[in-house]
């Protein structure tokens, strides 16, 4: 109930002894589902999001594809990566989930697709043989 607490639009129910830490509020989920959805229908996914963050409180939103796509924080960090492909035209992908500091990262050659001839990689590269 912390991210309640302190805001703006703080509920009276959420000073209640009932809701007072995890142990308790479980024994009485029943009554609190249907005041934390009419709480929450006030607000949008992000503003929840960022009010539990500035709170320090683990939360985290449950997107589709589309919205994981046009995340803010997915863009900064240049985690898709666009991939022309022949036919197809160009296709986003997820990149490296990753970065280090002072390392360049690599070009990965496109994503292929099943039962098409593909080049077998190998520890050295990409071998010339074409494997099934």
């Amino acid at each position: 109930m912390a991210a309640l607490r302190g805001s703006d639009g703080h509920p009276e129910w959420a000073d209640n002894e009932l809701f007072a830490n995890a142990q308790i509020r479980s024994q009485y989920w029943d009554a609190l589902k249907p005041l934390m959805l009419e709480w929450t229908m006030q607000y949008t996914v992000e503003d929840i999001y960022r009010r539990s963050q500035e709170k320090g409180i683990p939360l985290g939103a449950v997107r589709n594809a589309e919205q994981v796509l046009e995340d803010k924080q997915m863009k900064a960090r240049e985690f898709f990566v666009d991939v022309e492909r022949k036919g197809e035209g160009k296709l986003t992908f997820p990149g490296v989930p990753y970065r280090f500091s002072g390392i360049q990262r690599e070009r990965r050659p496109p994503h292929r697709c099943w039962g098409k001839t593909m080049k077998k990689y190998t520890a050295d590269g990409w071998a010339t043989a074409n494997a099934t």
